[in-house]
C-alpha cells in the first residue's frame, strides 16, 4: 500500500526533482522551454518555486516522493503580479527568457477558471519510473501522461483531503 501525506519543507528538493522528470516531455513545459537541455535544467527550479508558492494550499506526496499534487485553495488559484514581483529573482532564475511564454500559458489557463470558489489542482505528476503502474488510471483513465498541468476548469469544489484516499486506491490497482 502506498502512503500519501502532506508534503513538508523537507520534501521540496525531492518533489521538485521528481516533477522535473515527470514534466520533461510535457507539451506545456515544452512550449515554455523549447530547448530540451534548458527545460531539464529549469524544471526543477520551477517546481521548487511552485512547491513554495503552493504551500498556501495543499501539497500531497507519496511516501517515496515519486508522485505528488499541488492544490491551491479557494480564492488563491490566481497568483497576483505582486507575488511575482516579490520573488522576481527566483522567478527569473527558474524561467529565464521563457518568462513571457510562461505568463501567456498561465493567462490562458486562468481564463478558464470558474467564477465560484474552487480548489485548484495546479500540478499532478508521477515519476517516469513509476508511470504506467496505475497511479492515476482510476481518475484519468489509461494513457494519462504522468504529468498534467490542470489546463481545464478545475472540478474539485471542496477541500480535497479525500483525494489522498483516491490516490492510495489508484496506486493499489
Amino acid at each position: 500500500m502506498v502512503t500519501i501525506r502532506e508534503a513538508g519543507a523537507g520534501d521540496r528538493a525531492a518533489v521538485a526533482t521528481m516533477l522535473g522528470r515527470a514534466f520533461a516531455d510535457d507539451p506545456a513545459m515544452s512550449y515554455i522551454f523549447p530547448d530540451a537541455a534548458d527545460r531539464a535544467k529549469r524544471l526543477p527550479r520551477l517546481f521548487a518555486l511552485l512547491f513554495d508558492s503552493d504551500a498556501v494550499g495543499m501539497r500531497l506526496v507519496s511516501e517515496a516522493a515519486d508522485a505528488g499534487t499541488f492544490w491551491r485553495p479557494p480564492g488563491q488559484a490566481h497568483v497576483p503580479m505582486a507575488a511575482y514581483v516579490r520573488r522576481l529573482i527566483l522567478v527569473l532564475h527558474a524561467l529565464g527568457a521563457s518568462l513571457p511564454r510562461a505568463m501567456r500559458l498561465g493567462d490562458a489557463i486562468e481564463a478558464h477558471f470558474p467564477r465560484e470558489p474552487f480548489w485548484y489542482l495546479h500540478i499532478a505528476g508521477v515519476d517516469p519510473a513509476r508511470q504506467g503502474r496505475g497511479w492515476a488510471v482510476h481518475r484519468y483513465g489509461r494513457g494519462w501522461p504522468g504529468a498534467m498541468p490542470m489546463a481545464y476548469p478545475p472540478i474539485w469544489r471542496r477541500r480535497p483531503r479525500a483525494m489522498s484516499g483516491f490516490i492510495r486506491g489508484w496506486a493499489s490497482k
